[in-house]
């Protein structure tokens, strides 16, 4: 009875090992080994992971570029792309330019903008002429001199501002007392503006400098204008017109 009761209880127990390995083997055989699973679960890799297969080229399949139109690309004069039409439109200008004798060019204003105040004395009676000399008066609205004072209660204060018409000059007083300096300041139609860096006034002039003499020197401590675009112009028949 002892042998009977021990070979039934074997039996049971190779049954429940039986049924946990097809519930293992079921298990698995749900995992999803489809291409868009991330990461890819063990034992799902394919037999031809890492090797490298070469492809033909293929051919282009674009579609062909449509013609120009609208716009014309030339070098020297010379059609390089671009409308017929416009082309054409071009070259009749070009022509008509050319029987009336008119050459146009284009000035790309390269030149550096240069700001600067210069100073004279008008001798014994304590007045001081402030020059203005800028490169680039068509950027500019107005101008003026500002007279600051460094030994202000409190600060550097403006005791001063004279208007001055651009590339023009203002004649000031020399004051006996205080600590003054004067700033050339000129704006933009926006409001800003470009200034020198401040100068004592009554100050005399530069070793090697003379007197109501251009000297192009550019002594701007702060620019926030832009300078940008070109004249079109005819040498021989009208004055460059900025654009």
């Amino acid at each position: 009875m002892f042998k009977s009761y021990r070979n039934c209880a074997m039996r049971h127990t190779l049954l429940a090992a039986i049924a946990l390995t097809g519930w293992a083997a079921g298990v698995h055989a749900q995992v999803d080994c489809g291409p868009n699973t991330v990461p890819l679960p063990i034992g799902c890799e394919v037999t031809n992971a890492g090797d490298i297969i070469a492809l033909p080229v293929g051919t282009n399949t674009e579609p062909s570029i449509s013609p120009a139109t609208g716009f014309a690309i030339s070098s020297n004069g010379s059609p390089i792309v671009g409308d017929t039409k416009v082309i054409g439109k071009v070259r009749k200008v070009d022509v008509a330019l050319a029987d009336a004798e008119i050459r146009v060019t284009f000035d790309g204003l390269g030149a550096v903008p240069r700001l600067d105040l210069e100073q004279s004395s008008d001798g014994p009676d304590g007045k001081v002429t402030l020059q203005s000399a800028m490169n680039y008066p068509a950027y500019v609205t107005r101008g003026e001199m500002r007279i600051i004072d460094l030994d202000a209660v409190g600060g550097p204060r403006v005791v001063s501002t004279v208007p001055v018409a651009i590339n023009g000059q203002v004649t000031v007083d020399l004051p006996d007392e205080g600590k003054l300096v004067a700033v050339h300041r000129v704006y933009y139609a926006n409001g800003r503006f470009d200034e020198t860096a401040p100068q004592s006034l009554g100050a005399a002039l530069p070793s090697g400098s003379v007197a109501d003499v251009e000297e192009g020197r550019d002594t701007a401590s702060r620019r926030r204008i832009p300078v940008f675009g070109g004249a079109l112009c005819d040498p021989a028949h009208f004055a460059p017109r900025r654009i």
